[in-house]
């Protein structure tokens, strides 16, 4: 894996369960993993790697492009999912780095491996767990 670094620790950080609030509900949590840029980004326009992904071997749903918004330059988000291994999640995609969140408890570690190695390839830059989030874009 030369896309990506951290990869073991980020999926490790991932979790999902269903927490009962009561008898009769129970709601979803999960914790995401979060990546900052290795380097800056060298695709930064929302749907150029939107396109990206959609060229590349991991299915991109329900995907949302937005651009120069006052909060960033570039979002993209949707559920990318890897037919290859069967599990998928969800990926929000800015300017500050990329955020995953398991959709569910089936997530094998070669999707997530997958999917994070897409994205990094769509938006041309390599990804770096972030497990604390405090660090910003292009810090290693």
């Amino acid at each position: 894996m030369t896309e990506a670094h951290g990869l073991r620790d980020a999926y490790d950080q991932l979790e999902h369960e269903v927490v009962e609030c009561s008898p009769s509900l129970s709601v979803p949590v999960s914790t995401p993993a979060q990546f900052a840029y290795a380097d800056t980004p060298g695709v930064t326009d929302a749907e150029a790697i939107a396109d990206r992904i959609a060229d590349s071997p991991i299915a991109f749903l329900d995907v949302s492009t937005t651009n120069g918004d006052a909060w960033y330059e570039f979002h993209v988000s949707g559920s990318a999912y890897d037919d290859d291994n069967g599990g998928g999640c969800t990926a929000t995609i800015t300017t500050v780095g990329v955020t995953f969140v398991r959709s569910n408890r089936h997530l094998p570690r070669e999707s997530f491996e997958r999917i994070v190695e897409a994205i990094a390839d769509a938006v041309d830059a390599p990804l770096r767990f972030d497990d604390h989030a405090e660090n910003t874009p292009g810090q290693s």
